[in-house]
């Protein structure tokens, strides 16, 4: 008699009924809007990402000495992203979902 051991196959189907799917697109989005892209607000580079409770500050060394910048939220960014987890997600849900009325 072998001996059948579980395991953990997150790409096979009853892992990842639509709810799931779902659930796993809101947390993505969640994520994102709790570690948004900053830019820098002068000239709007992209200065990468950080905690939405702490508004990053770059040190930038110019001809007068240090220049402390403050960040803004790139909202643009943000909302391109969200909208293509949105997209993803709703791809995914109705794949799954076909999938599961097909058999």
């Amino acid at each position: 008699m072998r001996n059948k051991m579980w395991t953990w196959r997150p790409w096979t189907p009853p892992f990842w009924t639509p709810k799931r799917i779902v659930w796993a697109g809101v947390v993505i989005i969640v994520l994102m809007c709790f570690f948004p892209p900053w830019s820098e607000s002068s000239d709007g580079d992209l200065r990468g990402y950080a905690c939405i409770l702490s508004n990053p500050r770059w040190v930038e060394i110019g001809n007068y000495g240090p220049n402390h910048v403050g960040g803004v939220i790139n909202t643009t960014r943000l909302t391109l992203q969200c909208v293509i987890v949105v997209l993803l997600t709703g791809c995914l849900y109705w794949t799954v979902k076909s999938k599961k009325n097909e058999a």
